[in-house]
């Protein structure tokens, strides 16, 4: 390429300083009007209220399949297996319905449910430990909260990367 092409180049595609500060400054209006239009969309939900609902599903939902698992002579692995198949569906469901439904912010889906799960793990560890009272037991106590945790942040990123982007 010749000197007086590359110049015609130069001037034809690169852009000057000036104009991407004013594209840059668009789009931060842009983004701006858009979570203020979010936040006005959104509705005021008690978190307290939300924790609390999502605690009772998912213990509500341990227990039944718990009870189903014995009922039908099911082994305990495969229970523990359907659980945390639970868990998974708990928190997918959750996190589409609170950012697509109920409008919340991202920080406040992923308190929410961390708070919740954490707490119903915990519990279900403690009915564990009463009524099945063997040492692998014990060991859940130190271990699943750590896991969950951990599965809420992998599905998470996943939502954040690929669902939640605007």
């Amino acid at each position: 390429m010749d000197k007086q092409q590359e110049i015609k180049f130069n001037s034809d595609y690169k852009k000057n300083t000036e104009e991407w500060l004013k594209e840059a400054d668009r789009d931060k209006e842009d983004l701006e009007e858009f979570k203020k239009e979010k936040r006005n969309k959104s509705k005021n939900f008690s978190c307290v209220l939300i924790v609390i609902i999502l605690f009772l599903i998912s213990i509500l939902g341990e227990i039944i399949i718990y009870n189903v698992g014995n009922y039908f002579f099911i082994k305990e692995i495969s229970i523990i297996i359907l659980i945390w198949i639970w868990r998974i569906i708990l928190i997918n469901f959750y996190l589409f319905f609170s950012y697509f439904k109920m409008n919340l912010a991202q920080e406040r889906i992923f308190i929410t449910v961390i708070i919740a799960l954490v707490f119903s793990v915990l519990v279900s560890i403690i009915f564990k430990i009463l009524f099945i009272n063997n040492a692998w037991v014990y060991l859940n106590l130190l271990v699943e909260p750590i896991w969950i945790i951990l599965l809420i942040i992998f599905i998470g990123s996943l939502y954040i990367k690929f669902i939640f982007k605007n």
